[in-house]
């Protein structure tokens, strides 16, 4: 009995390791924030503000025909209809803001912006 449960001990570990790697890619999303902290300049403001206050808001692909021209003259790009994130983060003291827009099926930084709020 006692070396069933020495061999389980040693085995349940491994298998549970390889569990990770049966989930598909598009089940392991990370956050629209971990896509726009790739670029360095987002994470660089996040950086420098720690306490700066993040804002994320969701479009459908409907919702971003209808806002789409804006991002696109925000983007200095075209931005077609489709799902997006877009995030503000805004430094209340100086009132410095980013504001990023993800595009959420290729989970990629569409574009971002930066100025004063």
């Amino acid at each position: 009995m006692k070396m069933k449960r020495g061999l389980l001990l040693f085995v349940l570990p491994l298998i549970l390791l390889q569990v990770p790697a049966c989930i598909p890619y598009e089940l392991q999303e990370i956050s629209p924030l971990e896509i726009a902290r790739q670029e360095a300049a987002i994470n660089d403001f996040l950086n420098k503000n720690p306490t700066a206050e993040i804002l994320t808001e969701y479009y459908t692909e409907i919702e971003t025909k209808s806002i789409s021209n804006s991002i696109s003259s925000l983007c200095n790009k075209t931005i077609d209809a489709k799902e997006i994130y877009k995030i503000n983060i805004i430094n209340e003291p100086t009132k410095e803001a980013m504001t990023a827009w993800i595009d959420w099926r290729n989970q990629e930084l569409e574009c971002f912006v930066s100025g004063i709020k």
